[in-house]
């Protein structure tokens, strides 16, 4: 039997050691579920999780090396769960009542944390349908905690538009003061690449927010300081990368002609970009990424948007997905498998380097899946939430929350 501890549970496929204690060592905070790591000698034959529990993160934040808080539904519910020690022990608490979906999680420290949460109508009245004048819209919810997630109060919300997609997204904070988030001003559904939201910041933590700059199409914001963030931004065939310098208010172009697909930005003097040419993609691979970097303001293109397979290295194989960078030389990308991973073409995992991005390998011990996000803390202690089904298995399900404390030598299932 896998693992060691006083007893066990049945979690999926995975027979592991699992110790509940009563409290956390303050008064009155719930019980602790300590899960063992899986050892290394029955990791891969424990693979895939069980999908009949149908365990989906739907989304996670980290603070350091040790804070980790991951939104999760399963089967037959949902909750927050909370770690201080690297994920060795997890905290169960729960989410807000009215809240059915968790599309974004955000920790600045222990005690403070933002979450985008999404609540329905319920079973009987679905987001489209004509509803009794006392049955609320569907609506995406701005939540706060100054207590690590024990307790959470609104702050904003916004009905969702009729098949409108998100209402609130792109929610950022950078202290426990300073944040930004995107709302939807514009018609919804949203056109791709249309100016569909208002960018809105906060100086108190979210209890007012002002508007900095409306109607603007710029999504996926990366703040690093209260005045220094980066986005993306359609123009055309392209997907540029954009920079602003005074908290949001005005942007200038970065990297231009390009399909940017993803950014990291470790420090206010640095930012990654990955880019793809969607022609070249199918529904198993791309055949044609390129990847630059802006240091100090000036552009260099670690590799060019060719078909050249820079990022290829055995072991690892699928769709590239977002890079995340500590600093200007140690990054990762995890892979996803796609319709290659039906057939074993594809097996996934997770590419790292360690000089800037001009040579990639692929890290061990991780199985075959697809590797949703990455995040390091430092070069020693990351973080990587897995997915074992593969495209088009029915549901949702299958998610691994996997941890390293020796910069990818060996991992852990820490949450599954």
């Amino acid at each position: 039997m896998c693992g060691s501890g006083l007893a066990t549970a049945q979690w999926g496929k995975a027979e592991r050691m699992v110790t509940f204690s009563e409290g956390s060592g303050i008064p009155g905070e719930g019980f602790l579920v300590r899960v063992d790591p899986i050892t290394p000698d029955c990791a891969l034959k424990v693979s895939t999780a069980d999908p009949t529990r149908g365990f989906e993160v739907m989304a996670q934040a980290f603070a350091g090396s040790e804070l980790g808080w991951v939104a999760a539904r399963w089967t037959n519910g949902r909750a927050l769960f909370h770690t201080a020690d690297g994920g060795r022990n997890w905290m169960e608490l729960n989410l807000p009542a009215e809240v059915t979906y968790v599309p974004e999680l955000r920790f600045v420290d222990i005690r403070n944390g933002w979450m985008v949460g999404s609540a329905n109508r319920g079973f009987q009245y679905g987001c489209d349908q004509a509803a009794p004048a006392d049955i609320p819209h569907c609506r995406d919810i701005v939540f706060r905690t100054r207590d690590g997630g024990r307790s959470w109060t609104s702050v904003r919300v916004l009905a969702l538009a009729p098949a409108g997609g998100s209402a609130i997204k792109d929610i950022q904070f950078v202290d426990a003061a300073t944040g930004w988030l995107l709302e939807r001003d514009g018609p919804a559904p949203c056109e791709l690449g249309k100016p569909c939201f208002s960018l809105l910041s906060t100086a108190d933590g979210g209890d007012t927010w002002r508007t900095v700059l409306a109607d603007t199409a710029i999504s996926d914001l990366h703040f690093v300081d209260r005045t220094h963030g980066w986005g993306l931004m359609p123009a055309g065939t392209s997907v540029d990368a954009m920079a602003t310098a005074d908290g949001g208010t005005t942007w200038s172009r970065q990297i231009a002609g390009e399909e940017i697909w993803g950014l990291s930005v470790p420090s206010v003097d640095v930012a990654i970009a990955l880019a793809r040419a969607g022609g070249y993609c199918t529904a198993s691979l791309c055949n044609k990424y390129g990847l630059f970097r802006v240091d100090t303001g000036q552009l260099a293109a670690i590799h060019e948007t060719a078909t050249s397979g820079w990022w290829a290295a055995p072991g690892c194989g699928g769709f590239l997905g977002e890079p995340f960078f500590i600093d200007a030389t140690r990054g990762w990308i995890g892979l996803q498998r796609g319709v290659g991973g039906l057939s074993g073409f594809n097996p996934g995992g997770l590419l790292a380097t360690s000089d800037g991005g001009a040579t990639w390998s692929c890290v061990p011990g991780l199985p075959s899946e697809d590797v949703l996000s990455v995040w390091f803390a430092d070069p020693r202690h990351g973080w990587v939430r897995t997915r074992s089904e593969v495209f088009g298995s029915p549901g949702p399900g299958g998610a691994r929350v996997w941890r390293t404390d020796d910069g990818g030598r060996t991992w852990r299932v820490s949450l599954a």
